[in-house]
């Protein structure tokens, strides 16, 4: 499968520049490489990918994004990889109780909860903590809301970083759904405004009792300076485009 003197140079790099390199190359062979080159590396992601649900119509399409991200090129499943789909619905903004269902594709990891709102809580930031009450230590935690998805080589993407650096934060550059590019993964941008929760994957031990403020707008920005001020030892930035804004009708 490895053979030539490009994919030679490409083995020279760093086990997450590698994989990054590869998974720019299209084909099914490609994903299949880098699975290998994951497993090789003796990567082990325990992931929670959370997702707050309004509009549930869409999860069909998120549940589609996750089982396509955790198969190799071929339809293997990618070793190393345990990844678990927590939905949290918002009971106060759900068209019909009816609705309240997970598709029938969901992984067989998933897990739903009708979550009702507390008077004077934002809806957001109590689900997002609520969230952080559900997830076990030692998972990492990637955020997908219900107008996104997850894109087919994430879940590679974050093997390979944390093989590199167990333990990371991990900060991705983000595109909006035509590929411009929207934020970018700095230390400078760990502020208000300048990154979004879908950015950050980040150990369920790193968030401690630290909670998403109460606030209607602007609640990952604040959460994630503090998150930097208290361990930006942990954070890694890679920019690349890994996540993006709104891939699905909001």
């Amino acid at each position: 499968m490895f053979a030539g003197p490009a994919t030679s140079a490409i083995l020279a790099e760093s086990p997450s520049a590698a994989i990054g390199t590869l998974a720019r190359r299209r084909g099914s062979g490609t994903r299949s490489t880098i699975a290998i080159l994951v497993l090789l590396l003796g990567a082990r992601v325990k992931l929670t990918v959370v997702t707050l649900v309004t509009r549930p119509g869409n999860l069909p399409a998120i549940a589609d994004s996750i089982n396509a991200a955790l198969v190799d090129g071929f339809g293997q499943p990618i070793p190393g990889l345990d990844v678990r789909w927590l939905v949290l619905f918002d009971q106060a903004k759900l068209p019909a109780p009816e609705l309240v269902v997970l598709p029938a594709q969901s992984p067989d990891t998933t897990e739903g909860y009708c979550v009702e709102v507390l008077d004077g809580q934002c809806g957001e930031p109590f689900l997002r903590n609520k969230a952080l009450d559900l997830v076990d230590v030692g998972h990492h935690i990637a955020w997908c809301d219900d107008d996104n998805l997850v894109e087919p080589d994430f879940f590679l993407a974050v093997a390979a970083q944390l093989a590199e650096q167990p333990g990371a934060v991990l900060v991705f550059d983000q595109v909006l759904a035509d590929g411009t590019h929207r934020l970018t993964a700095s230390p400078d941008n760990m502020r208000f405004g300048s990154v979004d929760t879908a950015q950050v994957v980040a150990p369920r031990e790193v968030y401690g009792a630290h909670r998403f403020d109460n606030v209607a707008n602007g609640t990952d920005g604040f959460m994630y300076e503090r998150l930097w001020q208290s361990h930006g030892t942990r954070f890694k930035f890679v920019n690349e485009p890994r996540v993006k804004y709104n891939a699905l009708h909001r």
